[in-house]
């Protein structure tokens, strides 16, 4: 157990779904499985090319990183394939010619190619944490040559951004030789930054309730996500808030990223650690946040630290926007908390209790072993 979390702290492992074990992407087979095919027609081109020296291993922490999103376990060592939004990306390294590539496929291509930028950037900090990797982004052409070929023309895309910046309206491709838009090209790629605007702290609070009530509680109760809560399978045995605390972050952290929301966890604030702190720039340039604290529905300070533990950490942060999240877990196997039978009892009470619930929001996610349909 002590090498498997380390192995999960490291970015070498993650933990399956359905929490049957863990798994090392380095040690899949190094092959595309022939159960996968991509058809380019009408889809989105993006590479990371790197100058000199790619990192071993670039594709593997990668996985490890978006694994919330794998569509039907297709990865292998090399590869993997993702799915949001009803948008497919296919992220696969070529060691050999230094570069990843990302196709993509679907009704939000921007979006879920913004969020994969933003894992491979992440990669890139662990392996050069100096700055001194060289790569560049690329951007395929769009003229009427390249947008029907499946080997267009790439342009690097922070030299698209600087002619923009200096005014430049169009750049000629190689290819066809025939003039294309700068500002269409960046457009392809890249996601309006401010593309779903929170004007205030209580509209982005709203939407992590809305990424808890309908995302989050759909991973726990549809895709078998309630037993990362549990050490074993009898569910009997309710693992500590610091063990499952990694898979609530992962879950909302797929769907912030998209909305150019920043999640942070174990922020230090107020002498203690917030569980989960989101940020977001609104297009005034104001910084909105908010504060989720964590607590299991048999902890002994569930009803209190609401009022206590919570506001400490919002005032530390500055910010008047909170969420207290309870995890329920009792169930016939086990009987905890003993002081409420059913969660909505507890729900009443820390409702009533809520000294500011205006700032403040309450939600219960049920992380119990479901009763299966046949029995039901």
């Amino acid at each position: 157990p002590e090498l498997l979390k380390l192995m999960v702290e490291y970015g070498l492992c993650f933990e399956l779904k359905d929490g049957t074990g863990f798994l090392a992407p380095d040690l899949l087979e190094p092959d595309r499985p022939t159960a996968i095919t991509w058809d380019w027609t009408g889809g989105l081109q993006f590479e990371f090319r790197y100058a000199v020296f790619m990192p071993a291993g670039i594709l593997s922490r990668f996985i490890v990183k978006s694994h919330a999103f794998i569509k039907n376990n297709f990865y292998w060592k090399y590869g993997v394939v993702l799915e949001h939004e009803n948008t497919e990306a296919l992220v696969e390294e070529d060691y050999m010619n230094l570069k990843v590539r990302v196709l993509l496929r679907g009704e939000n291509k921007k979006g879920l190619l913004s969020a994969i930028r933003m894992y491979i950037e992440e990669v890139h900090r662990y392996f050069d944490k100096s700055g001194k990797l060289q790569f560049e982004e690329m951007v395929p052409c769009n003229c009427d040559v390249c947008r029907h070929s499946g080997e267009p023309h790439f342009f690097k895309f922070e030299v698209l951004r600087k002619f923009e910046r200096k005014g430049k309206y169009y750049v000629d491709c190689e290819k066809s030789a025939e003039s294309v838009s700068i500002a269409a090209l960046i457009n392809d790629v890249q996601v309006n930054s401010y593309r779903q605007d929170f004007v205030s702290t209580d509209e982005l609070k709203l939407f992590i309730c809305f990424l808890i009530d309908d995302v989050l509680l759909k991973e726990i109760t549809m895709k078998e996500g309630y037993r990362v809560f549990w050490r074993d399978n009898s569910c009997t045995d309710p693992k500590n808030e610091t063990e499952f605390q990694p898979y609530i972050s992962s879950v909302l952290d797929n769907y912030c990223r998209v909305n150019g929301i920043q999640l942070a966890r174990e922020t230090r604030e107020a002498n203690g650690s917030v569980d989960i702190a989101f940020s977001y720039t609104n297009k005034d340039r104001q910084i909105l946040k908010v504060c989720l604290e964590i607590k299991k529905a048999h902890h002994q300070d569930v009803t209190t630290a609401l009022n206590t533990q919570l506001p400490l950490y919002m005032e530390s942060m500055g910010t008047d926007a909170g969420i207290y999240l309870v995890i329920w877990q009792r169930h016939e196997g086990f009987k905890q908390p003993a002081g409420y039978p059913s969660e909505t009892d507890l729900l009443n009470v820390l409702v009533q209790q809520n000294q500011r619930p205006e700032d403040i929001a309450v939600k219960i996610i049920n992380c119990s072993k479901p009763v299966s349909p046949s029995k039901r």
